[in-house]
């Protein structure tokens, strides 16, 4: 998404609902030296820095009600203005936004602004949970596999994949990826085998009769 967007590649993620509620205003629009306690320099918040890019608004659903309108005002005039001061300066950025929340009975409930919901809300992806889309398992268990430069190669073999989309993940992606760290820390050699997965997974043991 961020190639689309820019060329450098930027993509600056936020977890809208892991920030604390006092520290997510410098977070998202920054600071400047002795605005606060522990503010040593000035520092640019993401859509300051995304300069072009994109910002991705993890769990935009679970924002504080009180800093939503401060999104929707640097999302309409697409201004910040940095903590401790009252200048403000001009950014240029483009937004993606996630949520596991249904975000219209949030407005409905009063959990959500509902003129935040229509300025985030121009083009929506509906994607189905992890279980509906089993086919995308093989794809992602590679990805997350793949790890970070310099970690070791683990492979999985087809029948430990197999039983991987035996299961129902109701944490969805993030439950795969965690599954899949466990898996690499736990094989004792270079591949993911049957028996590894029933001991992370023991709800799919009974779909493998081989795995001793």
């Amino acid at each position: 998404i961020a190639a689309s967007f820019d060329r450098s590649g930027r993509f600056l993620p936020v977890h809208c609902g892991a920030i604390a509620d006092g520290l997510i205003e410098s977070e998202l629009f920054g600071h400047v030296r002795g605005a606060f306690t522990g503010a040593e320099r000035d520092r640019a918040g993401v859509f300051e820095a995304a300069s072009g890019g994109v910002v991705f608004l993890d769990e935009i659903g679970e924002m504080p009600p009180t800093q939503q309108s401060k999104l929707l005002r640097v999302l309409q005039e697409r201004r910040v203005q940095r903590v401790g001061t009252h200048d403000e300066k001009p950014v240029s950025f483009r937004t993606v936004a996630a949520t596991h929340v249904d975000l219209k009975k949030a407005v409905e409930d009063g959990r959500f602004r509902e003129d935040l919901y229509f300025r985030i809300a121009h083009s929506v992806i509906q994607l189905q949970p992890l279980r509906e889309r089993l086919e995308d398992i093989p794809f992602l268990v590679n990805f997350f596999l793949r790890g970070e430069p310099g970690d070791k190669r683990i492979e999985i073999n087809p029948t430990a994949l197999a039983l991987l989309g035996c299961y129902s993940w109701p944490g969805n992606v993030r439950q795969l990826e965690a599954v899949v760290r466990n898996l690499k820390f736990r094989a004792a050699g270079d591949t993911i085998k049957e028996k590894d997965v029933c001991a992370v997974l023991p709800e799919v043991a009974s779909k493998n009769t081989n795995f001793a």
